[in-house]
C-alpha cells in the first residue's frame, strides 16, 4: 500500500512537472516580445570566426570568443560563457561543409575549449 502511494505520488508529480513545463514553453512561444528567438539566421563561417545574421541583428564572434565546445549527434554547442552557447544544428551542413567546419574548429579553438569539459574539477 505504501509503495503504491509512493508510486502514484511520483507519477502525478512527473506528469504535473511535464505539463507545467509545456505550459510555460507555450507561453514563451506565444509572447510576441520573444519573436526574435524564433527567427531564421544565416551562419557564415570563416578563418576569422563566425557571423550570425538575422532579419533584426548581426553578431560576429572571433574564434577566441569560444571557451568551450561540446557536441551531440545533432548539434554543436560553442560556449561564450559558462551558461551561454551558440547552438549550431549539424543538419545545416552538407558533408564537405561539415568537414571544413570541424577543421576550422580544431585549428582555431584552444585545447581547453576542445576537451576542457571532459576533465572534472
Amino acid at each position: 500500500m505504501i509503495i503504491g502511494a509512493i508510486f502514484l505520488t511520483s507519477l502525478f508529480s512527473f506528469v504535473g512537472v511535464r505539463s507545467n513545463t509545456l505550459r510555460r514553453a507555450q507561453k514563451i512561444a506565444d509572447d510576441p516580445g520573444n519573436s526574435p528567438i524564433f527567427q531564421q539566421f544565416a551562419l557564415d563561417v570563416s578563418e576569422t570566426g563566425l557571423s550570425v545574421k538575422g532579419a533584426l541583428s548581426e553578431t560576429r564572434y572571433q574564434w577566441k570568443a569560444f571557451i568551450k565546445k561540446q557536441e551531440t549527434k545533432d548539434y554543436y554547442f560553442l560556449f561564450t560563457s559558462g551558461i551561454q552557447a551558440m547552438i549550431i544544428p549539424k543538419r545545416i551542413f552538407n558533408k564537405d561543409e561539415r568537414m571544413q567546419f570541424e577543421k576550422l574548429l580544431s585549428q582555431h579553438l584552444s585545447f581547453d575549449a576542445e576537451i576542457g569539459h571532459l576533465i572534472k574539477s
